[in-house]
């Protein structure tokens, strides 16, 4: 566990939705969190990959979940964020119908997953438990392996 982002057991996401569905990102993987921008199209890339960015000076590929998770696409709205992650030496960008909040969430209240019937177990790190909320905690490093 990351003491970076680990206190008295509790770990904090970003907390994001793609439909009706909550997910969380581990803050420790977050660079930054833009509104939606003008992306450019790469011809001959996986649909789900929805292009490039120039972030500051570097240009960084952009994935849209909705698509790498075969749920039905959407139209971008005011709400629309572009989540940029780290992994490894890596900065991509995520896209999310819209980002919530900060989210604060127990190891104890964290349980495995047999399965989900929109994404693959295999991005999936658990299922948090908030208040009456289920946050899915997602693998940013699986989600982002480009295959």
């Amino acid at each position: 566990m990351d003491e970076g982002n680990a206190q008295n057991g509790k770990r904090k996401y970003i907390a994001f939705t793609l439909g009706i569905e909550e997910f969380g990102i581990d803050i420790d993987k977050v660079v930054i969190i833009e509104q939606m921008k003008a992306i450019t199209r790469v011809p001959q890339t996986p649909a789900y990959i929805t292009g490039i960015l120039n972030l500051r000076g570097d240009i960084r590929p952009i994935i849209n979940l909705r698509k790498k998770f075969g749920l039905q696409d959407a139209e971008d709205t005011e709400d629309t964020r572009i989540i940029f992650v780290r992994v490894d030496e890596n900065v991509v960008g995520v896209v999310v119908d819209k980002v919530t909040e900060v989210v604060p969430i127990d190891s104890e209240m964290v349980e495995g997953v047999g399965f989900n019937s929109t994404i693959s177990p295999e991005y999936i790190s658990g299922v948090g438990h908030l208040g009456g909320r289920i946050i899915t905690l997602l693998l940013v490093e699986t989600i982002l392996r480009i295959n």
